[in-house]
């Protein structure tokens, strides 16, 4: 995910002021998939953070009308753990100390787990947390229905996600071009600029990452064919580690 701003050409203008495009997207070792793009103007003007428009209802959208029908058979997905791409299964919800009493223990009862016949609600909701599975994601799920795999970065490690170094790309060239600080002009230049990602480019981000995970390797000192899996259980709502999102595709 990647928003450039463009603001007017007055010296009035406060910085951070000023409409922007929100573009969503899609790339692999052979550049951007065709079919994936997403750009969309946003509303807000007074310089609030985009994710109030780029969502969860606009992302899950966008993977059934669009993703899902570009992606290869059997692709292994890369995403970070911005809030709209986390959004929880509601068939999988687990309750909350905010629960009521009677919701805690009809969930304990549905999973087949045995509680006291009489019992705080606090000594009920401490079976909750001893037996939550971990998350289910909306997004996970859905990809894994049609024959795809998610793999999740650690917090606060875009440094792993390829598609980092293409919006970086392409902001760089919106900073470069962008002269009118016209919307018309600055979509031109972005649709332009994703057009002329190449799969060279592509590649060379994917090896790039391969090259920083490699070095995380060396600096823990631990082999990859030695290490244990390790699950990290993130909360409801989980800030994002960067302010340009993506989410990466290959093939197995």
């Amino acid at each position: 995910m990647v928003s450039p701003r463009y603001q007017r050409a007055t010296a009035q203008d406060p910085p951070g002021k000023g409409e922007r495009l929100i573009v969503l997207h899609a790339g692999s070792h052979r550049g951007f998939l065709p079919g994936c793009d997403l750009v969309f103007r946003s509303r807000s003007t007074d310089g609030r953070d985009y994710h109030t428009e780029m969502n969860s209802q606009v992302f899950t959208a966008y993977v059934e009308e669009q993703l899902l029908l570009a992606l290869p058979d059997k692709s292994l997905g890369v995403m970070d753990n911005a809030p709209y791409h986390s959004c929880r299964d509601p068939m999988n919800r687990c309750p909350t100390s905010n629960s009521t009493k009677g919701e805690i223990c009809q969930w304990l009862d549905n999973n087949r787990i045995a509680r006291p016949t009489k019992a705080t609600k606090t000594d009920f909701y401490q079976l909750v947390v001893q037996n939550k599975p971990p998350p289910s994601y909306l997004i996970d799920n859905m990809l894994r229905e049609h024959g795809h795999e998610v793999l999740r970065l650690p917090p606060y490690h875009c440094d792993l996600n390829p598609i980092e170094q293409i919006w970086g790309d392409l902001k760089n060239m919106v900073a470069r071009q962008n002269k009118t600080f016209k919307f018309a002009d600055v979509k031109h230049i972005v649709l332009k600029g994703m057009g002329s990602i190449t799969d060279v480019r592509g590649a060379n981000c994917g090896q790039h990452v391969i090259k920083v995970e490699e070095e995380y390797w060396k600096q823990d000192c631990i082999r990859p064919d030695t290490v244990q899996p390790v699950v990290v259980h993130l909360g409801d709502s989980t800030d994002s580690e960067s302010d340009d999102e993506g989410i990466s595709w290959d093939q197995e």
